[in-house]
């Protein structure tokens, strides 16, 4: 099932599936290394709509959720 990044709770693991939004936005995540197909886990969620803390390939980034909300994955692990 496909879902939102910000759907995710501390926790889930999913695959990155693709990323919607301008070639800005697709350029600064690609070049942080995510990538289609991709395993990522979310460590941490902050409250009041805070950011989220994600693990990927041994790293952790934190991202705002706007960012979040334009990043799809998918779930079923």
């Amino acid at each position: 099932m496909e879902v939102a990044l910000t759907k995710l709770s501390q926790g889930n693991k999913a695959k990155l599936v693709r990323f919607t939004g301008g070639e800005q936005f697709q350029s600064k995540v690609r070049a942080l290394g995510f990538r289609e197909g991709k395993t990522i886990r979310v460590v941490a969620t902050q409250p009041l709509r805070g950011p989220l803390v994600i693990a990927l390939d041994g790293r952790h980034f934190t991202i705002g959720r706007g960012m979040c909300a334009r990043i799809f994955v998918e779930v079923g692990e």
